[in-house]
C-alpha cells in the first residue's frame, strides 16, 4: 500500500516559516530601536518628574522666604514704633495725668475708680455699657500704645482693653477688647453705630486671670494689635484719622460685676 503524505499547511510548517538571515537583521534592528525608544521615554519621564519636583521645591522655598520676609518686616515696624519718642508713661503712682478717679454713679453703672500704684475699676452694671477714659495728652495719628491689665474678678466674660483715636468732636473712637475667655475683637464706634473691624476670635495669647500686656501700633491707616508680645490681628482704620488714647471697660447686663486693674500706660508718637 502506498502511503500518501498530505502537504503540511503553511501555518503549521514551522521550518518553512523561519525568518531568513536578512529578516533576522531587520527584526533585531527594530527591537533595538524600540528598546532605545523606551529608554529615552523613561529617561525623559524621569527628568520631567525630577524637574517638576525641583520646581515645586524651589517655589515652596521662595514662598517660605517671602512669608519670613513679611513677618520680619512686621516685627521691624513694631520694634521701631516701640522706640518712638515717649509722650506719656504712667505707672499710676499718682494722678498727675488727670484720669477719672472717685465714685461714678449714673444710669449705666456704679463705678469706684482708684489710683494707688495701679488704676483699679470696680464696677456693677445697671445695663450694658462701654466706659472709657483718657489722660491729659494731645491727640495722635500715628502712635504706639500699650498697657498692662488684669481682670481680678470671677467674671471671665467682662471685657476690657484700649481706647484709641477718640475724637471729642464726633465722639467716634476705636476699641481693642479682650476677655478672659481668651477672645478678642476690635471695634469702631461712629454716629451711634458699632462696626466690628476684627471679628471676635480666639487667642491663646490671652492669659486668663493673669496680667495681659496689650499693644496697638498705628502707622497711617494700618494697625497692628499685640497681646503679650504676639501679633493677634491687623487691619486698616481710617476713621477717625487722629484722636486721644486711653483705657476702656464694659459689661453686658444688669447686675454684672467686674474688677479691672490697669498699670504702666504707655503712649509714644513719631
Amino acid at each position: 500500500m502506498t502511503e500518501i503524505q498530505e502537504p503540511i499547511p503553511e501555518e503549521l510548517n514551522y521550518e518553512a516559516n523561519q525568518p531568513t538571515t536578512s529578516q533576522w537583521v531587520i527584526i533585531a534592528a527594530i527591537g533595538l530601536f524600540a528598546l532605545c525608544s523606551i529608554i529615552v521615554f523613561l529617561a525623559g519621564g524621569y527628568f520631567t518628574a525630577t524637574s517638576f519636583l525641583e520646581d515645586r521645591n524651589i517655589h515652596a522655598t521662595e514662598t517660605a522666604a517671602a512669608a519670613t520676609a513679611v513677618v520680619a518686616a512686621k516685627e521691624q515696624a513694631i520694634r521701631a514704633a516701640a522706640t518712638w519718642p515717649l509722650v506719656l508713661l504712667d505707672p499710676f503712682n499718682n494722678n498727675d495725668n488727670e484720669w477719672v478717679e472717685g465714685v461714678v454713679n449714673d444710669e449705666y453703672a456704679d463705678i469706684t475708680v482708684t489710683i494707688n500704684g495701679v488704676y483699679t475699676w470696680e464696677t456693677k452694671a445697671k445695663q450694658g455699657f462701654v466706659w472709657w477714659v483718657w489722660p491729659t495728652s494731645d491727640p495722635t495719628s500715628d502712635f504706639y500704645l500699650a498697657v498692662d491689665v488684669q481682670n481680678q474678678s470671677d467674671n471671665r466674660d467682662a471685657p476690657y482693653g484700649l481706647l484709641f483715636r477718640y475724637s471729642d468732636e464726633t465722639e467716634a473712637y476705636n476699641y481693642l477688647e479682650i476677655h478672659d475667655t481668651q477672645y478678642f475683637s476690635v471695634w469702631n464706634y461712629d454716629l451711634g453705630e458699632w462696626t466690628e473691624l476684627i471679628p471676635s476670635a480666639l487667642s491663646t495669647a490671652i492669659r486668663s486671670g493673669e496680667n495681659n500686656h496689650l499693644e496697638v501700633i498705628a502707622q497711617r491707616d494700618y494697625f497692628y494689635f499685640l497681646i503679650n508680645g504676639e501679633i493677634v490681628g491687623e487691619t486698616t482704620i481710617s476713621n477717625p484719622s487722629e484722636g486721644y488714647a486711653g483705657v476702656a471697660i464694659g459689661l453686658s447686663y444688669k447686675g454684672e460685676e467686674s474688677t479691672i486693674v490697669f498699670d504702666n500706660f504707655e503712649l509714644r508718637a513719631p
